[in-house]
């Protein structure tokens, strides 16, 4: 609940970010946390780059 909330005000800070975007850093935040794995670090970059480009279209 306290991660939803955390995300719908990152989304009206002085930084506004649409919500899928802080919804996939927060799932990033979270595979660092409980899973300290080189694939995960794979999966991140590839997470990362899907960000980047859906954030220039």
């Amino acid at each position: 609940q306290t991660s939803v909330t955390t995300a719908l005000r990152l989304g009206h800070g002085p930084f506004p970010l649409p919500l899928p975007m802080v919804l996939l850093l927060l799932r990033m935040l979270m595979l660092m946390l409980m899973l300290k794995l080189e694939l995960v670090a794979l999966v991140l970059v590839v997470d990362f780059i899907l960000l980047a480009a859906a954030a220039v279209t």
